[in-house]
C-alpha cells in the first residue's frame, strides 16, 4: 500500500477491519488508557453544573486514587491514578508508568509528558467507547460500568431485597403460580414491614431464603418465572 501498488480491487481482497487494526508501540494502550481516563474526567467537570472548581473525586483526606476500568480487545486494564499539580502518579493493569507530567486535559485531547517525552494524545468518546490516538497509534477502549447492574447478574425474575432487614414471612412456595403483585416474601426493617411482591404473572422458580433470616440489600430473595 505505502509503495502505491493497489488498484481498485484492493478494498475486496484485503478485510477492512484487518486493515483498520491498529500497528502500534507495545506501550501505546497503556499510555492511551491513562489518558482515557484523564480526558474522561476532564469531560465529567465540564459538564458539572455545580462545584464545577472542584476536581472530580477530590477529598480533603485523600484516600486512594481514582480509576477508571476500560476493556481493550477483551484485556481489562484498571487504571489508577493521583494527581497533584500538574505531577501524575498512575498504574494501569498493576503496571506503574513512568515519571509523567500532565501538561493540558481536555475532553477530546490530553498533553501528557511520559518519561521526558510530550505527547498530544486524541480522545474521542462515544458513549462508553473511547478512541484514542496518539504517535504511538490508536486504542478501542470501552469504558465498564463503576457500579455494573446488579440486575445484569442475577436470573431473569430474581426479586432482590431493597434494603437489609430480616424475612418475616414467605408467603408463596416454589411451583406456585402467582400474578403479578402477589406478595412473595415479607421483610421488617427499621420496626416496619416490606412486602416484596411478584414483577409479573409466573411461577415461583425458587425461594432463596427462609423465615428468620437476616438479608442484605440486594440479596435474591426469590426468582419468579415469567409466564409464556
Amino acid at each position: 500500500f505505502r509503495a502505491g501498488d493497489i488498484d481498485t480491487g484492493y478494498l475486496s481482497r484485503h478485510d477492512p477491519q484487518t486493515l483498520a487494526e491498529s500497528l502500534h508501540h507495545p506501550d501505546a494502550v497503556y499510555v492511551h488508557a491513562i489518558a482515557a481516563a484523564v480526558a474522561g474526567q476532564a469531560k465529567r467537570r465540564a459538564e458539572a453544573t455545580v462545584l464545577t472548581t472542584v476536581p472530580t473525586g477530590w477529598r480533603n483526606v485523600p484516600n486512594g486514587p481514582q480509576f477508571a476500568t476500560f476493556s481493550a480487545d477483551g484485556v481489562e486494564l484498571v487504571v489508577r491514578y493521583e494527581l497533584t499539580g500538574t505531577a501524575l502518579s498512575a498504574e494501569v493493569g498493576g503496571t506503574p508508568l513512568g515519571d509523567l507530567v500532565l501538561r493540558a486535559a481536555a475532553p477530546d485531547r490530553v498533553d501528557i509528558e511520559m518519561s521526558g517525552v510530550r505527547r498530544t494524545i486524541t480522545v474521542h468518546m462515544v458513549d462508553n467507547v473511547c478512541y484514542v490516538a496518539s504517535a504511538l497509534g490508536s486504542s478501542t477502549l470501552v469504558e465498564m460500568p463503576r457500579f455494573p447492574d446488579p440486575e445484569s447478574r442475577n436470573a431473569p425474575g430474581s426479586l432482590l431485597a431493597p434494603m437489609p432487614g430480616t424475612v418475616v414471612r414467605i408467603a408463596v412456595e416454589t411451583g406456585e403460580q402467582v400474578a403479578a403483585g402477589t406478595p412473595v416474601v415479607v421483610l421488617e426493617a427499621m420496626k416496619m414491614e416490606h412486602t416484596v411482591a411478584a414483577p409479573h404473572d409466573g411461577t415461583v422458580g425458587e425461594i432463596d431464603v427462609a423465615v428468620g433470616q437476616a438479608v442484605d440489600n440486594g440479596t435474591v430473595l426469590a426468582v419468579v418465572e415469567k409466564s409464556g
